[in-house]
């Protein structure tokens, strides 16, 4: 049986303080003394500095194995042509990651194809001849015609790993095509899929297949996208304590991560008993979920409801949400709101959306900081808060759906 390792998409969330983390600093040294393995999903967005490569190593156990996504450059952008440089790009990155791979932690670089990219092995060969033996890819399809026999033939010829997924697009079907295996749980949620919690029983049916598919492999990666909430650290550690992998570390943090929850729960079931229940609801599990806590003054075309706050949520931390609606009605000023998107000034700062080109810019301090993880700030925030809130949560709803295809530009 080979080595398993389960953990996390990313690390850097604010909502893990209290479910993992003790406080706000140091999180990814928090963060690998619990776990041995962590996909790096920054890299998606933007490539990293020199420095900040050589500071994920620094702040972190010398076990941590890191994964990590190409560059969207690569394989959203560029759609993997090497016609159009896509080579070059790849040794620049790959270029920027050797110091983990130099010490030996660099476990695996993932390829995610958008969903729109179809069933094209011609582009697909191409690039996979580009490259290096010395690294180690997975591919992640998102379009249901590449599950076929030629597909993962292709991969196998080029020792490329099949990422096998869990969501609502693919089905969950297990392929190993080289001697590593890289399985991405992204939840079965709608808005969006990662905002999900799964419960021990959706989980039973994995412990089966890593153990059928680790028979297979020298190493077996499992990762969790779901990371609202803490939500991916619970299930991670849920699934290795079900698997028997779990450690006297990752034993604890799951007490503690129990104990956190019934806290939670406890407190939960006070608020809504104060506020009647008429007006909130409570997930069957006890849990915070994106649809819980709905008026029902705002209901949807297709009858889920969803208020403006609850889907500013899933970008934004509840105090900022809190901070954004501190922000006088009179410091916004729209000019222009139309079916491509809009145009509004929140106080000195300029905010465009433009929702054909899935584009949204904007001029602050914090937002510079915030574009990477695809976040809000406070004056974005308080611009769908000032919206007819029908047409803001239509507008949210498109960038939740199409998170990874969305541009955070600074102006």
């Amino acid at each position: 049986m080979g080595e398993i390792k389960i953990g996390c998409s990313g690390w850097s969330y604010d909502d893990w303080i209290g479910p993992l983390y003790k406080s706000k600093g140091r999180k990814l040294f928090q963060y690998s003394q619990i776990f041995d393995v962590v996909e790096i999903n920054s890299t998606f967005y933007e490539y990293p500095s020199k420095g900040t490569v050589l500071g994920w190593l620094r702040n972190s156990r010398r076990d941590l194995i890191f994964t990590a996504k190409l560059p969207k450059l690569i394989t959203h952008e560029k759609l993997l042509n090497p016609n159009l440089g896509v080579e070059k790009d790849l040794k620049a990155f790959l270029e920027l990651l050797k110091p983990i791979q130099l010490e030996g932690r660099l476990g695996c670089l993932l390829a995610q194809l958008p969903p729109n990219f179809g069933f094209n092995p011609e582009r697909l060969e191409s690039f996979l001849k580009i490259l290096p033996p010395d690294f180690r890819f997975a591919l992640e399809f998102r379009e249901p015609s590449w599950l076929r026999p030629e597909t993962f033939k292709l991969l196998e010829n080029y020792s490329i790993a099949y990422t096998i997924v869990d969501e609502p697009l693919l089905p969950p079907e297990t392929h190993v095509t080289t001697d590593i295996a890289y399985i991405r749980w992204h939840g079965r949620g709608k808005e969006p899929w990662y905002f999900y919690r799964y419960e021990e029983k959706e989980l039973e049916p994995w412990v089966s297949k890593i153990r059928d598919v680790s028979k297979r492999v020298k190493v077996l990666y499992g990762l969790f996208n779901n990371h609202f909430k803490g939500y991916a650290v619970e299930n991670s550690l849920q699934l290795l304590h079900m698997l028997g992998k779990v450690s006297d570390a990752q034993s604890r943090a799951k007490s503690d991560l129990e104990a956190y929850r019934q806290h939670e729960s406890e407190n939960l079931s006070i608020e809504i008993q104060g506020k009647g229940s008429s007006s909130r609801r409570i997930a069957k599990n006890g849990t915070r979920r994106l649809t819980d806590y709905i008026p029902a003054s705002h209901k949807l075309t297709n009858g889920e409801e969803i208020s403006v706050k609850n889907l500013l949520m899933a970008f934004m931390e509840p105090y900022l949400i809190n901070r954004s609606a501190e922000i006088g009605e009179e410091e916004v000023i729209f000019k222009r709101v139309d079916a491509k998107g809009f145009e509004a000034r929140v106080r000195q700062y300029r905010i465009v959306v433009e929702t054909s080109e899935r584009k949204i810019l904007h001029d602050c301090p914090d937002w510079s900081r915030r574009v990477l993880k695809k976040e809000f700030c406070k004056h974005v925030g308080r611009v769908f808060l000032s919206m007819e809130p029908r047409k803001a949560s239509e507008i949210l709803r498109q960038i939740l759906k199409e998170r990874d295809s969305w541009s955070f530009l600074a102006l």
